[in-house]
């Protein structure tokens, strides 16, 4: 349970946006604080010694070989993976929709999949410099200039990658911006990243630069004038409206779509079921945390639960059109 905050302790974070983001994480999502000499991560404080990363399988000494159940396991793994490729494969080309989706994958692996090795890493920064796919590194600031090592660069894209999979990137790129921008969290800044681009066979992992546009008029020009998106998501949605990482297809799409969001014929249809849902959802959260009886205690609403179960009411009910009971 997070603690009270001492009162000297709020006075500061007045005065410091980025602190008080950081001391609610630090509350919300307790994490061990992991940086590199040079490579500072969010969470860690300041005179710290850096933690080492935990050294991946396969990577550490006088490791004893797996076991024969784990070899196993390994193997249902990896057969887990090139059976999704393969169903992936048949979606693009036939539309059959595949038996499991990239969610359910990471369930089938057991959270196994995603943080890569310290040698493949190496080889990915090797073959991005080479094609010059990297050059973008030198042009803005960030924690890179900091790394003057090959280990260093390896270490900071593992403990980016890291940060993704726990879920606290945004603090991380949060806390670059105010270790090597000049403007606060305004700052523009380039950090290197490990990403899957493509999608079935045609999959590929590679280590590119991702630019973080913090400075407002940068923003507004530059989205105005680069709309090409960056990959990241076509691995999970494919070639969508969402993910597609070719601008052509992307206006077609998006022309299809255009209709759904028109003002008067469809969303006015759609907003009065929208609030009739949403008074009705007070209701039921009132009735879900009322008590039992006369001096019984008010029970315990999973509102993770409560908040699912609506997001998927206004979806099935106002956009779908779908009937109540079908969508209870």
């Amino acid at each position: 349970r997070a603690q009270p905050l001492r009162p000297q302790v709020l006075r500061g974070l007045a005065r410091c946006p980025m602190k008080r983001l950081l001391a609610l994480h630090a509350q919300l999502l307790p994490q061990p604080a992991r940086s590199l000499r040079g490579c500072p991560v969010a969470g860690a404080t300041e005179g710290e010694a850096p933690a080492e990363l935990p050294e991946p399988a396969g990577e550490q000494k006088a490791r004893a070989p797996p076991s024969a159940s784990r070899q196993d396991e390994l193997r249902k793994m990896f057969q887990v993976f090139a059976d999704y490729r393969e169903s992936v494969d048949r979606l693009s080309d036939d539309g059959t929709l595949p038996s499991m989706s990239p969610f359910d994958v990471v369930l089938a692996t057991n959270h196994e999949s995603g943080l890569f090795s310290k040698s493949a890493i190496h080889a990915w920064l090797e073959e991005a410099e080479t094609q010059g796919r990297l050059n973008a590194l030198d042009l803005l600031p960030g924690p890179w200039q900091a790394c003057k090592t090959r280990k260093e660069q390896v270490g900071l894209l593992r403990a980016h990658q890291l940060a993704q999979m726990e879920g606290r990137d945004v603090f991380q790129y949060a806390q670059w911006q105010l270790d090597f921008g000049d403007r606060g969290l305004t700052s523009n800044i380039v950090v290197p990243k490990v990403e899957t681009a493509g999608f079935g066979s045609g999959a590929k992992v590679r280590v590119i630069p991702r630019v973080i546009l913090a400075d407002p008029v940068d923003s507004e020009r530059i989205s105005r004038l680069h709309v090409r998106k960056e990959g990241n998501f076509e691995n999970v949605l494919l070639d969508s409206v969402i993910s597609t990482t070719d601008n052509d297809s992307w206006r077609e799409q998006r022309a299809h779509l255009a209709e759904a969001f028109l003002p008067l014929s469809t969303l006015s249809e759609i907003m009065p079921v929208s609030l009739a849902r949403a008074k009705m959802c007070a209701d039921r959260l009132a009735e879900l945390a009322a008590p039992a009886g006369p001096g019984a205690q008010r029970p315990a609403v999973d509102m993770s639960d409560f908040l699912l179960h609506e997001a998927q009411a206004q979806l099935q009910l106002a956009l779908l059109g779908a009937p109540r009971d079908l969508m209870e």
